[in-house]
């Protein structure tokens, strides 16, 4: 999902709010139209991301900083569901945001193997890892990694830069740094 930065905060726009502020900024477009403008690279699809970063800014603006918190900047997704659909875009959103993170799915199962091209699994694992800055000549090693199984995560609470991922047997914090507790 796209994310935008509002003065020094970032938006981030799990589904459900996805969902809600193309419902504000495309309001006046045609089906066809907001059709056209999921295809990346058309001009719809530009017209509409500006449209989108040009409705979170007005929706800030003229709402009170609590409020505009609450409801765009920060998330709270608890339900199973969400978190299937959200976290792949939140660790995306996030390592564009610090440069030194990655992220991979790993799928274990024997269907994943023998017939990766048919095989779709929400339910997998995701090995996160943290990178040291490269030099001119030196390049990026990786200093640290662990792996969740997203079905174990509880919550996922916070900010796009600063948030929690809360697992049965531990929580990882994603600021600056990340640290498991």
């Amino acid at each position: 999902m796209p994310f935008y930065q509002v003065k020094d905060k970032y938006v981030f726009l799990y589904l459900s709010n996805y969902n809600k502020l193309n419902d504000i900024a495309l309001k006046d477009k045609e089906p066809s139209w907001t059709f056209s403008s999921k295809i990346k690279g058309r001009k719809e699809n530009i017209e509409a991301k500006k449209l989108r970063e040009k409705t979170i800014n007005h929706i800030y603006k003229n709402s009170p900083y609590d409020q505009f918190y609450k409801e765009w900047i920060y998330f709270d997704l608890q339900n199973h569901k969400d978190i299937l659909e959200d976290l792949p875009y939140l660790l995306y959103d996030y390592g564009c945001i610090n440069k030194l993170f990655s992220y991979r799915e790993i799928h274990d199962d024997t269907m994943q193997t023998f017939f990766p091209d048919l095989y779709y699994d929400k339910d997998c694992q995701y090995e996160l890892a943290l990178f040291s800055k490269g030099g001119l000549f030196k390049k990026q090693e990786k200093i640290f990694s662990t792996i969740i199984d997203i079905r174990e995560i509880v919550s996922i609470k916070g900010e796009l830069n600063d948030f929690t991922i809360e697992v049965r047997d531990k929580t990882l914090h994603f600021g600056m740094t990340i640290t498991i507790s």
